[in-house]
């Protein structure tokens, strides 16, 4: 019966969720002051220079509300930008408080496989690790999902939700993702690593050298 109600309750989910989908309307138009300088590469090895910013549409996966020129007025019309989807590029560099970010579109393994633009930490032969960046242009607010994708597969999967200040052990949940490297997980359950993005990035390195023969 359980087992019934819990898949009673997914099917609402996933009703109620593509209700709202249907339901949503674009904006007819939004301010200027959020499209900042972008390029865009696209799968198809076009780069496409303008202005734009990142904005999720329809509940779906990420998307750069593009135009080709400088605003010049308080509000651009929603029949004057163009949209490029995160699915259909390889990498976007976005200016933000004049700096260039450069973010790939990433597939998640948490949100019913949605595509998402991530900012790269680090990256071995093996897999790459990746931060979240919730609201362009405010850029997760400090705050990072520790995202970890490995070489051949289709999704990213979250490895930590955050990381700590003060000397801690890594979690043993943090292992689940490596149930390909037995070693590697009883380092981890053992706490050779810290809870830190340095620890998390000498276990992915770890991961690299001596699990991928």
């Amino acid at each position: 019966m359980k087992r019934i109600g819990l898949i009673v309750f997914l099917l609402a989910f996933v009703s109620v969720k593509s209700q709202v989908t249907m339901t949503f309307t674009e904006p007819k138009k939004m301010e200027a002051k959020k499209f900042t300088q972008v390029t865009v590469y696209t799968k198809s090895d076009s780069i496409i220079k303008g202005y734009g910013f990142i904005n999720i549409i329809n509940y779906s996966s990420h998307a750069v509300r593009f135009i080709k020129s400088k605003p010049i007025t308080e509000f651009i019309k929603q029949e004057d930008w163009s949209s490029f989807y995160a699915e259909n590029l390889t990498k976007i560099e976005i200016e933000h408080e004049s700096k260039v970010l450069e973010l790939y579109p990433v597939k998640s393994g948490e949100s019913f496989g949605l595509t998402f633009f991530y900012h790269k930490i680090h990256e071995n032969n093996s897999v790459k690790l990746y931060c979240p960046p919730y609201s362009i242009p405010y850029i997760n607010k400090g705050k990072c999902v520790y995202t970890v994708l490995k070489n051949g597969e289709e999704k990213a999967r979250q490895v930590l939700m955050k990381l700590s200040d003060k000397p801690k052990k890594m979690p043993k949940r943090a292992n689940k993702f490596f149930d390909d490297c037995p070693v590697l997980q009883q380092k981890i359950e053992a706490g050779e690593y810290q809870k830190s993005l340095k620890g998390l990035i000498a276990i992915l390195d770890f991961y690299d050298v001596s699990c991928q023969k």
